[in-house]
């Protein structure tokens, strides 16, 4: 009789919704648990921060192109999790 309730599909919904959030939330944590602390530093700087290279670099005492390879290997990162996610 439930599937028959008018509210039973939304229900459904907001369960999967919740489910999936929950899985995203999993992952990203995951993933920002694995960095190594100079690059999750780099992403959130860049990122949140709204910092350029430089910036960053003038702020972590490191060069520019320092900071961009941190960066850019931390989105590798995250790809290949991506990926390895995807196929499960």
């Amino acid at each position: 009789w439930l599937s028959a309730h008018p509210y039973a599909r939304t229900v459904a919904a907001v369960t999967v919704c919740t489910r999936m959030a929950r899985s995203a939330f999993q992952f990203w944590s995951d993933w920002w648990g694995a960095l190594p602390e100079e690059q999750r530093v780099v992403v959130h700087l860049k990122t949140w921060e709204q910092r350029t290279f430089r910036q960053i670099a003038g702020i972590l005492g490191i060069p520019a192109h320092t900071a961009a390879s941190r960066y850019r290997y931390a989105l590798d990162k995250l790809r290949d999790a991506m990926r390895l996610e995807d196929e499960t």
